[in-house]
């Protein structure tokens, strides 16, 4: 709704606003095109599907799931404690101070 008041003014700001509105109109419409000449979709989905296919051998092989989520618990557990940490050294200073 702002854009569309920013096209109304009658000034330098409405100029760019209309401006900006033309660029987006023929970026989506060249998009269009390109993905109408190269189907650049369905190719990108076949490559997706292969790039996962390896990836799920390759975890099935070296369990790389397993590994990345012990990571990221290990991560979240150090995270957690230095705020706990933190927590406790900001209630002991209101403590000695109160």
């Amino acid at each position: 709704a702002a854009f569309a008041f920013g096209c109304t003014l009658r000034s330098a700001k409405g100029d760019l606003a209309r401006s900006m509105g033309m660029k987006v109109v023929s970026t989506c419409q060249e998009v269009l095109y390109i993905q109408k000449e190269l189907s650049v979709v369905s190719k990108s989905m076949v490559v997706a599907n292969r790039i996962l296919d390896k990836l799920l051998i390759l975890d099935r092989k070296h369990k790389i799931k397993d590994k990345v989520i012990a990571l990221v618990k290990w991560v979240y557990d150090k995270g957690s404690g230095v705020v706990q940490e933190a927590q406790a050294g900001i209630q002991r200073r209101g403590e000695e101070r109160g």
